[in-house]
């Protein structure tokens, strides 16, 4: 089992989230680990390659993450993580 973690912290509150392992494999569901922060996630982003109206079946279509925004619910800062290629 691993023992990797991702910690979200907020410089002006102190408020902090950390993305920990579920029990099953080493996945981490950012819904449970956000349910007792006061910091979520906000936004996620994904750009999708040509128009919709070209591709004959959905599986056609190439996408990318572009960006994933983490907001403190308490002062309203934010971190985006970008860059995923």
């Amino acid at each position: 089992m691993s023992n990797m973690q991702v910690t979200i912290s907020c410089k002006m509150c102190g408020n902090i989230l950390n993305l920990e392992q579920e029990s099953i494999g080493n996945v981490s569901y950012v819904r449970n680990n956000a349910r007792n922060s006061k910091i979520s996630l906000d936004s996620v982003t994904v750009d999708k390659e040509g128009d919709i109206e070209d591709y004959d079946e959905i599986d056609e279509i190439e996408t990318t993450l572009s960006e994933v925004r983490f907001k403190c619910d308490s002062c309203g800062d934010y971190i985006i993580l970008s860059d995923f290629e």
